[in-house]
């Protein structure tokens, strides 16, 4: 009895003056709360690895910090992976995205089930399942299953990707998955697509998508060269992987010299004026399929490119001299950067980081500066003018301000400077 008496007499708190009437009761209850205490500690365990779960695996699909330490319990073993996309259409009257939500948790629910499924958020109507598997038959089975209790009323878009070896591919199958996805308006409701439905596509339909031409056309009038890369990527696209019909290829490069023709419209110029050459849009339709038309295509890309830059570059060294000159003009007034913003009708804090983008100065500093060389221009002129006159002459409501940022910028008071003028002309 004696060990029992040690155990009770631990548990209970120093204090205690209550006497001990049943010593087993009092074990069971402490019993009963270490179980709930680490049933809570399991909990929070198992939710923390799902929420690192959840991580690791939509990491694995955009290829991002899957070396991280913290992700050592979830390795995945290298076998054949597809990657699947569920893409919900809210199509339906009445059709919210409360109603998306649970549907999507439901798909979650069942992927739970199986181990060779593993479920990832990608926004509030898609989802993405990264399937171990070794057929794509089998890939669709699962896939089937975890939609079967959604309403077939309601309109789902699958993509499906090819089957690729080792965690490392995950990534790419995502990417797959995401490509084939942009072909779901050219199939019925809830059919599965797949990397071969789409090849059997691509021979009477060329790729350039809305996005991408609003993409490359925005590079091209801001002057970025990142427009070449997109137009590469589009040919790369279009004529290296997909061997397009002759009259889906037709369609292709006349979508790309549309696009050429928009730039000038969007930039309201012409061919002469920003390239200094006329660029002949009939011959470039009429040799649409001649082994030149993709370097002919690029080469006006380049030329826009260096064009804008060139334009965009003379219109800053006109509105920085336009800039410059309000100072010159209005330094004797008492003009703040409120002012000259309002002059060329844009905002003060926008005025504020051109002025400084532009001469690589803040507009107070060399407005201030500016005044300054003219105080000492005026004082070299007149070196016992009123230092209350001078203020005024060169824009200061007050001479203690000018003053003070005379002395600043000269190291001398206006006074001193005075002085010292005065003393080299007695010496001469």
């Amino acid at each position: 009895y004696k060990p029992v008496k040690e155990v009770i007499s631990d548990i209970l708190p120093e204090d205690s003056n209550e006497p001990i009437i049943d010593e087993f009761q009092i074990l069971k209850q402490n019993t009963h709360q270490i179980k709930i205490l680490s049933q809570q500690l399991q909990t929070a365990i198992a939710e923390k690895n799902l929420l690192l779960s959840q991580r690791f695996y939509r990491d694995l699909l955009y290829g991002t910090n899957i070396d991280s330490d913290i992700y050592d319990h979830f390795r995945v073993e290298p076998k054949n992976y597809c990657v699947a996309l569920i893409e919900f259409q809210n199509t339906m009257d009445g059709f919210s995205d409360n109603e998306i939500f649970l549907y999507k948790n439901n798909i979650y629910s069942s992927a739970q089930e199986d181990h060779s499924l593993q479920y990832v958020n990608i926004s509030y109507n898609t989802c993405a399942i990264i399937i171990q598997t070794n057929t794509l038959s089998k890939a669709k089975e699962s896939i089937l299953s975890l939609i079967q209790g959604i309403d077939e009323n309601i309109e789902l878009k699958i993509s499906i990707s090819d089957i690729k070896i080792g965690v490392e591919n995950i990534q790419h199958c995502f990417k797959e998955a995401l490509k084939i996805l942009e072909y779901k308006y050219l199939y019925g409701k809830s059919e599965i697509l797949t990397m071969q439905q789409v090849a059997d596509l691509v021979a009477t339909t060329y790729y350039y998508p809305l996005l991408t031409e609003n993409k490359l056309l925005q590079s091209m009038v801001e002057g970025k060269t990142s427009a070449l890369d997109i137009f590469d990527e589009l040919i790369r696209e279009n004529i290296q992987y997909r061997n397009l019909a002759p009259d889906t290829l037709k369609s292709f490069i006349f979508a790309l010299i549309g696009t050429l023709n928009r730039v000038f419209q969007e930039l309201k110029t012409t061919p002469e004026q920003l390239l200094n050459r006329d660029v002949d849009f009939d011959n470039l339709y009429n040799s649409w399929n001649d082994v030149s038309i993709v370097s002919k295509l690029k080469q006006i890309i380049k030329g826009i490119i260096e064009g804008v830059k060139i334009k965009n570059q003379n219109m800053d060294d006109e509105l920085l001299s336009d800039m410059l000159n309000y100072i010159y003009e209005n330094y004797s007034d008492d003009i703040m950067l409120n002012d000259m913003a309002a002059r060329f009708n844009i905002s003060p804090k926008y005025c504020s980081s051109l002025f400084k983008k532009l001469s690589d100065d803040t507009f107070k500093n060399f407005l201030n500066n500016y005044r300054v060389e003219k105080a000492k221009e005026f004082l070299g002129e007149n070196p016992d003018i009123k230092i209350a006159d001078l203020s005024t002459m060169v824009g200061f409501n007050s001479s203690n301000s000018f003053i003070r940022v005379f002395s600043k910028y000269t190291g001398l008071t206006p006074k001193a400077f005075a002085e010292k003028i005065k003393a080299e002309r007695e010496n001469r």
